[in-house]
């Protein structure tokens, strides 16, 4: 039997909300100040986060275009790169063979001519839909007010807090 993602990341949810809630109603009030400050910087983390979302593109990157004629001279010479570094690095009962090098290179040939095509691109670039960043951009934004209510209304409740520790001033005597 299995259970459904869906269910059990709800079962959590709803886990970390009652254990969420019966921790912090069992704080003492002289930790709220603290607790409150912690609560700032987690927030701080996710407004970050949060900030990375709403600016995430919409558009892929687009890729580098290759053609078949560059991708095959760079077969080319990569054997001559291999045997170059393999000279300078490897002991010579190590060296790739001139007959490996020249199988190697005649492989990544046929490779790129076997599939030939006008040019290698990035299909997602060419076919990206216009929406795709949307969803993250909509989410990103909301993550970000949510964490900025909860970052000002930290700071409103630790001020006040504060408040409560504060000597009162006492009131002049009225003068009969």
């Amino acid at each position: 039997m299995e259970i459904d993602p869906t269910l059990y990341r709800l079962a959590i949810f709803a886990l970390a909300i009652f254990v969420g809630y019966y921790v912090v109603w069992s704080v003492t009030p002289a930790l709220h100040t603290p607790l409150m400050a912690v609560t700032n910087a987690i927030s701080s983390v996710i407004i970050v986060g949060a900030l990375l979302a709403a600016a995430a593109s919409t558009e892929p990157p687009p890729a580098p275009i290759r053609t078949n004629k560059e991708i095959v001279e760079t077969c080319k010479a990569l054997p001559k790169a291999i045997d170059e570094i393999s000279r300078k690095l490897a002991p010579p009962d190590r060296r790739p063979s001139p007959e490996v090098l020249a199988q190697q290179q005649q492989a990544c040939e046929e490779t790129f001519t076997i599939n030939q095509s006008p040019s290698l691109t990035n299909p997602a670039a060419n076919g990206a839909d216009p929406n795709a960043g949307l969803f993250s951009k909509a989410f990103g934004a909301i993550a970000a007010a949510l964490a900025a209510v909860n970052i000002f209304g930290g700071f409103l409740v630790t001020r006040r807090m504060l408040s409560m520790y504060r000597r009162k001033e006492k009131k002049p005597a009225a003068a009969h």
